[in-house]
């Protein structure tokens, strides 16, 4: 279940607002254009171990310590190869008004970071763990979620995942706005920089994450949505029993799995029109009798019954079955159209 951000204990710790403001000093601002700079050209993970050793970094703990870090208003593309982002700590960090192509993002720790109106493209993300970041107006796209990748307790507000990669769910007590659109036919295979494809059978986390978000967000609409997606690849992928599996399709065709009141009234359509043609084509009586005796066989309120004194028992069970499909059917649409109804609620 998704948090507040601002009622976790470390959003307000002291510690984050020291890593944010070490860079507003004097020394924090020379370090910052120093690492921006390298960040532009450099390709290795090392990138920075030479300052180090010379002890030009200053405050940072390490080549990785990049806590509190600010990119604001920047565009940077960077090499296909490059390795910049390798094991680095942003926790804290603000991304503003950020463009980043062709980013590696490789095991990779941020907690607490704001993104504000930043774009992603094409960028790979490997080990990469986000816990109660917030996003807003930030764009995914053409990016890779290879492997061991989590958003835990993120908030997205206006948010796009377009033509993105998944390789398993990363969504976690996450919250989605009804801004915040990710495509339901995800990238199924990727060849490069890693070889790597969705299976069949982790589809189902995936939509239960993305529903998850969505629900937490009041984004009903779209919660439905993905609910009806993760039942559906969790019925063909992730059930074992024959049984259960025809019993799941058999739900889907009829109902939506609840989601769906159209369904059942289209099945109800479709069980009147047959009796409806049937006792035409059999009982030889004009149209609106027929109408009204099929009426009252599929609704139970027994109207023009005295047509069946002549008929044989066949008939009878025609219309005895008739009326079962109407009660079961009506019990069915009632209890789906309150389960539509209610989760707007």
């Amino acid at each position: 279940m998704f948090t507040p951000i601002h009622l976790l204990p470390q959003s307000v710790s002291a510690e984050g607002d020291n890593n944010r403001q070490r860079w507003g000093t004097d020394e924090g601002r020379k370090i910052h254009d120093l690492i921006t700079s390298k960040l532009r050209t450099e390709k290795s993970k090392h990138f920075l171990q030479s300052d180090f050793d010379c002890r030009r970094l200053g405050f940072m703990k390490d080549t990785n310590d990049f806590r509190g870090f600010s990119f604001l208003q920047e565009e940077i593309v960077f090499a296909q190869d490059s390795e910049v982002f390798t094991g680095v700590n942003l926790s804290d960090a603000e991304f503003v008004h950020t463009k980043m192509t062709n980013a590696s993002f490789f095991d990779c720790h941020t907690d607490f970071a704001r993104f504000h109106d930043c774009t992603f493209g094409a960028c790979f993300f490997w080990f990469a763990n986000f816990y109660a970041c917030k996003f807003e107006k930030v764009n995914f796209a053409n990016c890779v979620f290879f492997e061991r990748n989590s958003f835990y307790n993120c908030e997205f507000k206006d948010c796009a995942f377009a033509q993105s990669f998944f390789s398993e769910n990363v969504f976690f007590d996450c919250k989605f706005d009804t801004k915040t659109t990710i495509e339901s036919k995800f990238r199924r295979e990727i060849a490069s920089p890693k070889t790597a494809k969705l299976e069949n059978t982790s589809l189902a986390d995936l939509y239960f994450g993305i529903q998850e978000a969505y629900s937490a967000g009041g984004a009903v609409s779209k919660s439905r949505k993905f609910t009806f997606l993760q039942r559906q690849a969790t019925t063909k992928y992730n059930t074992d029993s024959l049984r259960e599996k025809l019993f799941g399709l058999a739900f889907e065709f009829l109902a939506g799995y609840g989601l769906k009141p159209l369904r059942v009234i289209l099945c109800m359509l479709g069980v009147f029109l047959a009796a409806f043609l049937f006792f035409c084509w059999k009982l030889e009586t004009d149209f609106s009798a027929t109408l009204l005796f099929t009426s009252g066989a599929f609704f139970t309120f027994g109207a023009k019954a005295d047509m069946l004194d002549k008929p044989e028992l066949f008939y009878r069970l025609v219309y005895i079955a008739t009326s079962f499909c109407g009660v079961c059917l009506t019990a069915l649409f009632i209890t789906v159209l309150a389960n539509y109804i209610m989760r707007e609620r």
